[in-house]
């Protein structure tokens, strides 16, 4: 059944016909489309008809740093391929405030496959990206009385318009015979994860560019997490800035991005960026790994965040969310907001500008490997005017610029931070590097804090060794069951996760540990079963053996917080 779905070109393909806009009579987008047919069935060949592909200027820019040399190789791609042109599109959702961006569903009557695609990020959701860096709350008129506090707005409606869908209604099938794939880019994509963690129905989730969750949305749905991960594969662009964004789930592949120059950093993102092209056909190259730039650009942001309490968190994340949603809207460019006015509104606003200020020239003073990465990516994109020798300065001269700060917030909100940077005490907690720990999530370390701990950390310390040596012996049985699995069986991801069995680990990387071996024991397990009833049997002791562990690491960090 495998073989007959689309595959991860061809989905991607279909995404970026979401992102088609309304731009001189000569593109149209899918909501737009579907209103002016006739009645008739709207197949992809059909939509593409629509679009007057040797009218689009390479001038133009038509949507998301896409010009018109950029559309006709998509749209010829798509062209080229009849199964892609025969599939129908069944539903489409236009974006909108109250419900979130455009969303379509896609069908191959002879696969019976289902691809219910999503947008990136439209003018009214930049805000909700930063929002589900944090627990969540949500705006007065806009509650939903089935929001679990770590969802934000725009991944809830996604969730129900998902499943408000009647897809056996439209596609004349039985439930059974549909094979469902969610696919997104960038905030896209990850409504599609969200949409794969909290229903069953999905078959697979491919996400391309799409940013993760908040450490708060693992802990509430840390199982959900582990049993769903093994259908989730994320297809990241080296050198894209938003799939690094918080924490991921499911399986990633790199590739190299196609035009990179024009758009400058921007264009790392655009949903096109995946696709080289060969005679005509759209092609994706695989790359070793993220940019530098982008793997130190995640350690810092989440060395940020992971230092503030939960209060602060929310507050940044919506200052920020905020200040970017006006900027994307052209509120600052006309006029109709300030960047002051913005900051003004928030209780905690300026405190939150000079601690977001001041860390950043701390961090860039003690991490010698983010200002290199910063170099190497400002050349990369063209952008030596803004190397990171001069980025530290920069920041400085910004804490001293009138239009952005005040003297009477500084004082009130914001001296004990100044203070704190000229004493040089209080960035004692930064990051330590995670390269000698894979599973290393940034994490700050306040020795204050771990001093308390005291004769009640050396205690539960003799408890977590006990775990962490039946830990091991699990892995060691894992380990001599390789040998026994047969050639059939994929165990590439246990191998990667035995691999990386080195430490020692500290308690939340070993409840992190349990998650990914529960979801890649778990999938070893669906596969046994049609091979070696026997086998699969141990390594589902195995499996739940590692599960009940995961669970008692996890209340013995609670006990040691």
């Amino acid at each position: 059944m495998d073989d007959e779905l689309l595959k991860v070109e061809q989905v991607l393909l279909l995404e970026n016909l979401t992102y088609l806009a309304n731009k001189d009579e000569v593109m149209f987008d899918l909501a737009t489309i579907q209103q002016n047919q006739e009645g008739d069935v709207l197949t992809v060949r059909k939509i593409v008809s629509k679009i007057e592909i040797d009218k689009l200027d390479e001038n133009v820019d038509y949507t998301t740093l896409q010009n018109g040399e950029d559309w006709r190789n998509v749209l010829n791609a798509v062209l080229a391929d009849d199964t892609l042109l025969d599939m129908k599109m069944i539903a489409v959702k236009k974006g909108s405030e109250k419900t979130g961006g455009t969303a379509a569903v896609f069908f191959n009557e002879k696969t019976g496959e289902v691809v219910v695609a999503f947008r990136g990020t439209e003018k009214d959701e930049w805000r909700d990206n930063f929002v589900g860096g944090a627990a969540t709350i949500f705006e007065k008129g806009a509650e939903n009385v089935n929001h679990d506090g770590v969802s934000t707005r725009y991944q809830e409606e996604a969730l129900k318009w998902y499943q408000e869908l009647d897809l056996p209604k439209l596609t004349n099938l039985e439930i059974s015979k549909i094979t469902i794939t969610v696919t997104g880019h960038s905030k896209g994509g990850n409504k599609a994860k969200y949409i794969t963690i909290l229903d069953d129905s999905v078959s697979r989730c491919l996400s391309f560019d799409g940013q993760g969750f908040s450490d708060e949305f693992f802990e509430e749905y840390e199982r959900r997490i582990a049993e769903r991960a093994c259908v989730i594969s994320n297809h990241n662009v080296d050198f894209d800035y938003v799939n690094p964004l918080l924490n991921d789930v499911g399986e990633k592949t790199y590739y190299v991005g196609n035009g990179y120059g024009r758009g400058l950093v921007g264009e790392g993102h655009c949903p096109d960026t995946f696709l080289h092209y060969e005679n005509g056909e759209a092609k994706m190259v695989i790359a070793d790994g993220p940019a530098e730039i982008m793997v130190e650009l995640d350690k810092f942001f989440n060395s940020y965040l992971r230092r503030l309490p939960e209060d602060k968190k929310i507050e940044a994340m919506d200052l920020v969310g905020e200040l970017v949603e006006a900027f994307f809207k052209g509120e600052f460019k006309d006029g109709s907001k300030k960047i002051t006015e913005i900051i003004d509104g928030k209780e905690e606003g300026w405190a939150t500008v000079y601690d977001l200020a001041t860390y950043t020239v701390d961090y860039i003073q003690k991490h010698p490997e983010f200002v290199t990465a910063l170099e190497n990516g400002a050349i990369e994109f063209g952008l030596d005017l803004f190397l990171p020798d001069k980025f530290g300065t920069m920041v400085v001269k910004l804490k001293k610029m009138n239009d952005l700060t005040s003297p009477k917030n500084l004082l009130n909100n914001a001296s004990s931070l100044v203070t704190g940077i000229m004493e040089g005490t209080r960035y004692d907690d930064l990051q330590i590097p995670s390269s000698c720990r894979p599973l290393e999530r940034n994490r700050v370390f306040n020795m204050g804090e771990m001093l308390e701990i005291g004769e009640r950390g050396r205690s539960l310390m003799q408890v977590g060794s006990k775990a962490c040596r039946e830990w091991d012996r699990q892995l060691s049985r894992l380990e001599g069951l390789l040998d026994c699995l047969p050639s059939e069986v994929d165990a590439s991801g246990l191998k990667s996760v035995l691999a990386q069995r080195g430490g020692p680990f500290y308690s939340d990387e070993y409840e992190k540990m349990g998650i990914l071996m529960y979801s890649t024991t778990n999938r070893i397990v669906k596969d046994m079963q049609r091979y070696d009833m026997d086998a699969a049997q141990k390594i589902n002791e195995v499996t739940e053996n590692l599960d009940a562990i995961t669970l008692n690491i996890k209340k013995l960090q609670e006990r040691i917080l």
